[in-house]
């Protein structure tokens, strides 16, 4: 279990199997003294093999003497628990991560009913807020796939405008394959999904003219590289009496793409259609909601 032949084992320290932070803390002096004063000692901890491997060890450190009382040395006689042990400490992870995620996402669908308008139809509102939620379910589902694993720019757009039963050859998506941190997947996601919702009810998605081309890049600074989005709708007749207020779609691109990912968002109204700039700097990101929903970022500011 240690690597040590019987050869090379014979002679050498305790300490050696121990682990450098049971040495420096005289927790392996403490075995050992009681071994040598009461006749064995418990030995339950993480020990140390030759090729430097860390291993669980359960078991007790007995002292071996002579007939007439003389101390030779030690036996340990141990059960190598190293897969136990670990899979009780991811136990211990997932749970605090479970009621972690539970709270937050809790927080985070209360901001979302916060921020939705209160000055639409019953069922309007349902949809409204349907959609949102289950804009953050589909993107929940891809990152808990596996630990740290991100989700992939094109599938994700893809999905968000397919839902809205979109036709295929109204799409056009273009740019460098890429995988999204947590973070930034779950807040990108949720604007996709507000740009793609407006687009089916008064965008380019209303009629069989109307396009929707989403492409990016990477723009390589000095420093960070940084994802630049361009959401293009064309083939859109705008009716006057059609709200191009700050909606909640507005507010996730302008306000919470630059508080959350540190980057900028812009919207306007060109005559054929809705123009969308999103870019922020591709780094390593938690999950939003292993990090808590910002106050800021959502909180509930007249109407949407």
């Amino acid at each position: 279990m240690f690597g040590w032949s019987e050869h090379e084992m014979i002679g050498r320290s305790a300490s050696t199997i121990f682990t450098p932070e049971d040495n420096e803390s005289g927790a392996t002096a403490g075995e050992i003294a009681m071994a040598a004063a009461q006749g064995k000692a418990p030995d339950v901890r993480w020990h140390v093999t030759k090729a430097g491997r860390r291993v669980y060890m359960d078991g007790q450190t007995i002292a071996l003497r002579t007939p007439d009382g003389m101390l030779q040395g030690f036996l340990k006689i141990a059960q190598n628990l190293t897969d136990r042990k670990r899979m009780e400490e991811r136990q211990v992870v997932l749970l605090a991560e479970l009621q972690h995620r539970v709270r937050n996402v809790l927080a985070m669908v209360a901001a979302v009913v916060r921020r939705s308008s209160l000055n639409v139809s019953t069922g309007e509102f349902r949809d409204h807020l349907s959609g949102r939620i289950a804009a953050m379910a589909r993107t929940q589902v891809l990152l808990t796939r596996g630990a740290g694993m991100g989700v992939d720019m094109s599938d994700m757009i893809r999905d968000e405008l397919l839902i809205q039963a979109a036709d295929r050859d109204q799409i056009v998506l273009s740019g460098p394959a890429l995988t999204l941190a947590p973070k930034a997947a779950e807040v990108l996601t949720l604007a996709i999904h507000e740009l793609a919702t407006n687009a089916s009810k008064y965008g380019a998605l209303v009629t069989k003219n109307g396009y929707v081309t989403v492409q990016w890049d990477i723009d390589r600074r000095v420093e960070q590289d940084w994802l630049i989005l361009c959401w293009a709708e064309t083939g859109v007749a705008f009716e006057d009496n059609v709200s191009r207020g700050r909606g909640f779609g507005t507010e996730l691109v302008t306000r919470r793409v630059p508080y959350e990912l540190r980057g900028s968002g812009e919207m306007k109204f060109e005559p054929d259609g809705l123009r969308c700039r999103i870019s922020f700097p591709l780094v390593p990101g938690e999950s939003f909601l292993q990090e808590g929903v910002s106050p800021t970022a959502l909180r509930d500011e007249g109407q949407s």
